[in-house]
């Protein structure tokens, strides 16, 4: 390693000063020549304790949320999806966001980035869903997991919905513009959705926005 780069565990030594850090399946390096060498574990803010969303984390480590892929096209999750939550939760994060979970049937045929989503959309999945949180609570009892739910708006490629008519580049085909009334049961759908994420035992849910839709979702929930 040369004298104007540090590790990871360094990286995080630095931006432990921030509220949360969010860590994804990637390495990161920065340069920098101010690092503070052989700092004890104890003294990085990021492991000491946080708290978001009316919960006490264990340290400020949050797995940002990451597709599995172990949707089957029958909605059923694969076992490797449990173990790989498991996984996560043994590594230490105070956090797990889980992947994206469609609020409404959805399918690899009919979602721009060709894979099943995680399924929350009827009350039938909510056993395998308690699998899912119940799979990082057995790894660490300390840890803790939100369920990320979502509706792929622009991203389907037979009906797409959208804030606006206005398309973009990845589908050609133009969204449906949501109305009023399409808003408010797009909000009875996230509702129903978070109830069954709390019903499996998640902690709390994180609704996923980049889609078109959430903004307009947001703005009804006010």
């Amino acid at each position: 390693m040369k004298d104007n780069e540090f590790s990871r565990r360094e990286f995080i030594q630095i931006a432990g000063g921030s509220a949360v850090v969010m860590l994804g399946g990637h390495g990161c390096a920065l340069l920098s020549k101010y690092v503070a060498k052989d700092m004890p574990r104890s003294n990085y803010k990021v492991f000491s304790k946080g708290k978001i969303g009316g919960i006490q984390l264990k340290n400020r480590l949050i797995k940002s949320a990451s597709d599995v892929g172990a949707t089957n096209d029958d909605c059923t999750y694969m076992k490797e999806g449990f173990e790989v939550y498991k996984d996560w939760s043994k590594g230490g994060a105070g956090l797990i966001i889980s992947g994206h979970m469609t609020v409404v049937p959805q399918s690899s045929k009919t979602f721009l980035f060709n894979h099943n989503l995680t399924c929350i959309h009827d009350d039938k999945f909510i056993p395998q869903l308690s699998k899912m949180a119940g799979a990082v609570h057995d790894g660490d009892k300390d840890c803790k997991i939100f369920a990320q739910i979502n509706h792929i708006g622009m991203d389907s490629t037979t009906d797409p919905i959208s804030a606006s008519s206005v398309p973009w580049p990845f589908v050609k085909k133009k969204p449906s513009t949501l109305s009023i009334n399409d808003i408010k049961e797009l909000k009875n759908l996230y509702l129903a959705a978070a109830k069954r994420a709390k019903a499996a035992g998640f902690d709390r849910v994180q609704g996923h926005g980049p889609r078109g839709t959430v903004s307009c979702l947001s703005h009804e929930c006010q």
